[in-house]
C-alpha cells in the first residue's frame, strides 16, 4: 500500500501488520526538504503527520519502506536525505522516484 499516512491510526497499523500489507511511506528527507513539496492544501507543513504515522506504523510492527520524490530540493540535498532516512528514521528500504509533471496533455519528467 502507497500512502503519505495522513489518515492512519494505530487502529489502521494493527490492522495492516495482521493482514501482513506492506508500506510505502512518502516522505522527502528532513522536515525542509520534506516540506518543500509536500504540504496540504492550505502551505501547512506535513512532516509531523508523516513521522508521527510512520512511528506508530513502526510501532505496531509494520512493514515500511521510503518512497521519495526525486525533485530538485532532494538532488541538492540527496546525501543528507539518505542521511536523515537511514540514521533518523532507519529505514531498511528506500526508494527514489522521478517527479512527473503533467502540463495539458504533455508529460514530462
Amino acid at each position: 500500500m502507497e500512502t503519505n499516512g495522513s489518515l492512519l491510526t494505530e487502529e489502521i497499523a494493527k490492522f495492516l501488520n495482521k493482514n501482513n500489507v506492506k508500506i510505502l511511506a512518502s516522505m522527502d528527507g528532513p522536515h525542509d526538504i520534506h516540506d518543500s513539496m509536500r504540504v496540504y492544501h492550505n502551505g501547512e507543513s506535513t512532516f509531523q503527520d508523516v513521522l508521527a504515522w510512520y512511528e506508530i506504523a513502526k510501532q505496531n510492527g509494520c512493514t515500511v519502506a521510503i518512497s521519495t520524490v526525486y525533485h530538485s530540493n532532494v538532488a541538492k540535498n540527496i546525501n543528507r536525505v539518505i542521511d536523515y532516512l537511514e540514521d533518523e528514521l532507519k529505514a531498511s528500504s528506500m526508494g527514489l522516484d522521478l517527479l512527473h509533471i503533467i502540463e495539458g496533455n504533455q508529460e514530462t519528467n
